[in-house]
């Protein structure tokens, strides 16, 4: 099961101090400052690792094929629009959707999506 990215922090300190092997989502923390408390606590013998397993996807791997070949010109402005239903199957159904709420997943997609359309 995913854990919020407000959680992401204090899990990873309590797995490392345990010695153990860390795997993240990103976000990896909610903010730069939780970033820099993390790599402060990370040894030489600690295992850490980020995830970004969508850059290999095929849809990814298509649109940087387009844009190192300047296939589709040069691009200057970009505007990523997701939808998706809030009741879609494959995510997990929990009391407290924290994917939409801020406090618990600030650097998310909610909230880029959000910081966007304030601009």
């Amino acid at each position: 099961m995913a854990t919020p990215p407000s959680s992401h922090l204090e899990i990873a300190k309590q797995c490392l101090n345990a010695g153990k092997f860390v795997y993240l989502e990103k976000p990896m923390t909610m903010n730069a400052d939780e970033a820099i408390e993390l790599e402060k606590i990370i040894s030489d013998n600690n295992k850490i690792v980020i995830a970004h397993y969508r850059r290999n996807l095929p849809a990814f791997q298509k649109v940087k094929e387009l844009l190192n070949t300047n296939s589709i010109g040069k691009i200057h402005f970009a505007d990523i629009i997701i939808l998706q239903s809030t009741t879609n199957n494959i995510i997990a159904k929990t009391e407290d959707n924290w994917r939409l709420k801020p406090e618990t997943s600030e650097v998310g997609i909610f909230m880029i999506l959000h910081r966007i359309k304030s601009i």
